[in-house]
This record gives C-alpha cells, structure tokens and sequence, in this order.
C-alpha cells in the first residue's frame, strides 16, 4: 500500500483508471443465516463508497475466525483498485489499493480458514490478483500458507512464481529470507527482480546480505529492486552501498539509490547527492537527486547544485577553502 504525498494528488486523480473498490461476489450468494453483525460488514463491501469498504474489511478483520463466510467476499477485493481516495479524520488520504490491501489484512487475521480458498485464488490468471494472494498467504502465520508459498517458489513452471516472490517478503517465517536468498541464482532476471522486491519488503535484518549481493546484479531492473529494498534495512551497509549505487551505469539504478537515500537521511549521503545533481546527464536522476536532498535536509535550494554546495560548506565543520 502506497500513501501518495498530497500535492500529487490532483494529478494524479486525473489518470488512475482504477477499478470499483466493491466486492465482485454477487449479492445473492451472501449465505443465509449469517451472524447479524457479519451479515452487516458483508453487505458493506458492496458499497460504492471506497471509505466505507475499508472500514467494513477492517471490521471483520476484527472478528476473526467468526467471519470466516466472508471470505469469498474479501478475496474477491485482492485486485487492482488503482487510487482509492477517503476521509481519514478531517484528512483526506489517497492510497493506491487501499481496499485489497485492508482485505489482505482482514483475511490475514481470519487465519487458517482462509488458506485453502486463497491457495485456488492463487491460480487466477492475474497478475495482481497472484501478487495480492501472495501476499496474504505470507501474512499468514501457518506452516499451511509458508509451505503453498515455498513449494510455488521451487517449482520453476508456475505462473504464480513471480508475485509469490514478491508476496513472501511479508513473511515472518524464518525460513522465507532463505529461500529468497536461494532464489536471486536464478537465471531469469525478471524472476531475480521479484525476488529483490520481496527481500525489500521484508523485516527480517538477514535480508541485508542477498539485498547487497543484488546491488552487484549484472540486469539493472533487478539492481534498482535491491537499492529501493535497502531502504528500511538497519545496518551499517546500506547507506555506503547505496551511495557507491549512485555512479552505476543505469539511471533507474541511480535514481533508485538516490531515493533510498532521501528516505533513509543519512547527511553522509549530502556530498554524493549534491555531485550527482551537477554532473549526471539525466534529469529524472537530476530531479531525484534534487528531491532527496530536500528530504535529508529540510532545504530547497532551487535544483542549483552551486547553492547546496555553498549551503553544505558553510555546514561543515572545516569549511574548503
């Protein structure tokens, strides 16, 4: 799930093509006999309302096991919503996928009933459908659910390999960041760059080591996952690895580390950003490196790299002369 920053917004209401947030489960397939206040959340699910989906998800999240018949409904939500837009307070909060992401959760905490209806939801034909599945499956804490996750990882056919991948950084099974480390041998890049993503989600601080390993990855795409997957990773590392990423060959690996490390803050990353701002040819990495400057440091100094480094010597305890 993606908070989009609020003065994206506009611009961004004006191109997303989502999908109606309403479950795709028609209406009189809502079992008889429902407890009232599950029949009620169900019912909830079909509203047009993006805001009001979410709150009923998160509801029945909170039941537990008890909702169980409403898993069929929930799955359902695990797609592609684009920008979903509600009131949170007196906020309003844009969120790509927001519904599938609070289904996601809701199935997560129903916990084991769920397994078997997501591990046939996990042969759709679409890809975000297998990503979101994945991804709940890994949520999931049952060796059931890690195992239909693993076994699908091994086996080099199924179409589902990929957002499996991807899906099983959310895991807190330890034996996840393994065979993700495992899987970056494979042969096939775009197989590799999932796997990247997938260590980038995860919290488990062995996911470090493989995640700088791929920083080193002869395909780009897959360099770029693993210089985004740093982000959050607490270890000495990063921040050097990532600022050696900013002289790599590839712009979107440039761009990717220069991101990192506008969110990660480190001031040592301030000299790098302020080079790579006057020197690189490309303007998005120019603009990047412009941005997370902004971010490590609370300035804004125009996209002139001759006034941050004016301002970061005058920063410096030993001034150039």
């Amino acid at each position: 799930m993606i908070r989009v920053p609020r003065w994206l917004i506009p611009l961004l209401l004006t191109v997303a093509t989502g999908t109606s947030a309403q479950t795709l489960v028609p209406p009189e397939k809502i079992p008889a006999g429902l407890a009232p206040d599950v029949r009620r959340q169900v019912a909830a699910l079909y509203s047009k309302d993006s805001g009001k989906v979410i709150e009923a998800a998160e509801k029945l999240g909170e039941m537990g096991a008890r909702a169980a018949p409403a898993i069929p409904f929930l799955i359902s939500l695990l797609r592609y919503h684009g920008l979903e837009c509600f009131q949170a307070g007196a906020e309003k909060v844009c969120v790509f996928d927001v519904s599938a992401d609070m289904a996601s959760e809701a199935l997560a905490k129903i916990g084991t009933p769920s397994i078997e209806p997501l591990r046939a939801a996990l042969g759709s034909q679409d890809e975000d459908v297998r990503r979101w599945v994945s991804i709940t499956l890994a949520r999931i804490n049952d060796p059931v659910a890690t195992e239909i996750l693993m076994s699908t990882i091994r086996n080099p056919s199924s179409p589902a390999r990929k957002e499996v991948a991807r899906g099983l950084g959310y895991s807190t099974a330890p034996r996840a960041v393994e065979v993700l480390a495992t899987a970056l041998k494979d042969q096939d890049p775009q197989f590799r760059h999932s796997v990247a993503n997938g260590l980038g989600k995860s919290n488990d601080l062995r996911a470090v080591e493989p995640l700088l390993l791929a920083l080193r990855d002869e395909n780009a795409d897959v360099r770029s996952a693993a210089a985004g997957g740093l982000t959050n990773k607490k270890d000495p590392r990063v921040v050097p690895a990532l600022i050696a990423a900013l002289k790599d060959e590839s712009a979107k690996v440039k761009q990717s580390a220069a991101l990192s490390l506008g969110r990660i803050k480190d001031q040592a990353a301030i000299e790098p950003l302020i080079e790579l701002l006057a020197t690189d040819p490309d303007k998005d990495v120019r603009f990047r490196a412009d941005y997370s400057l902004q971010e490590i440091t609370g300035r804004k100094m125009a996209s002139d790299p001759a006034k941050w480094r004016e301002w970061w010597q005058k920063q410096s305890p030993n001034p150039r002369q």
